[in-house]
């Protein structure tokens, strides 16, 4: 009998504890260690469709879009990326890559509008997606599209998107929790339900690859693009926490051991598939070799200081002007 007690205040006890580590977790809303975006943040997520899409909250009112330029009688250059070239702070939003190259393209006969797609966050899916929005309504001239996040997904899990893609999945795409063997429809539901379980699979989940390099999201926009007639140029973008000049040994590094994944090899595949459509490619690390990398960055990822917003309007603005003279 006083096993069965001591049997029975343990399992009181453990049941106990799970509940209050489910309130704490649903409580607390810790981030696990995957891109999360959550619909009741700073964000206005569209979820009406099979792409989701977003707002930023600085870009609510569609300032940094140039959405006030007329339809008729411009070319539209569209920059089609994410946080890179979305802004650097709100209060320096006429020194990011979009307005610099409006600038820069003022003097252009007809008038050019920049028209600035980018939101934090977005994979290349979602740029896409946001150029045949726009197509819908008015074609672009010329498509600025940036090289730079992995050909993943965000899948819905309630009103929350997760990237999943790198964690080691069931049949039904939930990710695996070690250590505890259950049946594929109740990890689903628990992933689905429990947000302590949630939380525990996405941090413990085993890892099933790197960041896997540019591939066919990057090539299905190439394909949309070059076959609704829309002229485009692919914009590599690079790490900044190493000089220019030693970016393609740095990837080269960083995927060692990974046969597979070879970056180098994988984005050269992919520039000759976007020039055999007719399309353009601009390598960044090449155009600013000769820059000072820690002159130009805002932090060692990937986001540029106001210095660096302006390299890159002023690498991409003969680029631009080429292309929309060449089709006129």
């Amino acid at each position: 009998m006083k096993v069965l007690r001591a049997v029975l205040a343990l399992a009181w006890a453990t049941v106990a504890t799970l509940l209050l580590a489910e309130v704490g977790i649903r409580v607390a809303r810790p981030t696990p260690p995957v891109q999360v975006v959550r619909t009741d943040a700073a964000l206005q997520v569209d979820l009406s469709t099979s792409v989701p899409l977003w707002r930023d909250q600085p870009d609510t009112d569609g300032a940094l879009r140039h959405l006030d330029c007329p339809a008729d009688g411009t070319l539209d250059v569209v920059l089609a990326g994410d946080s890179i070239w979305y802004d650097i702070d709100a209060g320096h939003r006429a020194d990011t890559v979009g307005f610099v190259l409006q600038r820069l393209l003022a003097d252009h006969a007809p008038p050019v509008c920049v028209l600035n797609l980018s939101q934090p966050g977005y994979l290349p899916y979602q740029q896409l997606e946001e150029v045949r929005r726009l197509a819908a309504t008015r074609t672009p001239d010329l498509v600025l599209f940036t090289v730079w996040k992995p050909d993943e997904v965000f899948t819905r899990v309630g009103d929350d998107l997760m990237q999943l893609d790198r964690l080691r999945r069931d049949a039904l795409g939930t990710p695996i929790l070690p250590g505890v063997p259950v049946p594929d429809g109740l990890r689903r539901a628990l992933f689905a339900h429990s947000h302590l379980w949630r939380f525990a699979s996405l941090a413990l989940a085993d890892r099933v690859q790197a960041v896997p390099p540019p591939g066919a999201g990057y090539l299905d926009a190439a394909t949309w693009l070059a076959g609704h007639g829309i002229d485009a140029v692919f914009v590599a973008m690079a790490p900044l926490d190493v000089p220019f000049a030693e970016t393609a040994a740095a990837r080269a590094r960083a995927w060692e051991g990974h046969a597979d994944h070879d970056f180098e090899a994988r984005q050269a595949t992919l520039r000759r598939q976007v020039e055999a459509m007719g399309l353009g490619w601009v390598d960044v690390a090449t155009a600013l070799q000769d820059e000072d990398v820690t002159a130009l960055r805002l932090d060692t990822c990937c986001h540029y200081a106001h210095a660096g917003h302006a390299a890159m309007a002023a690498t991409l603005a003969p680029e631009v002007r080429e292309r929309l003279d060449r089709t006129r």
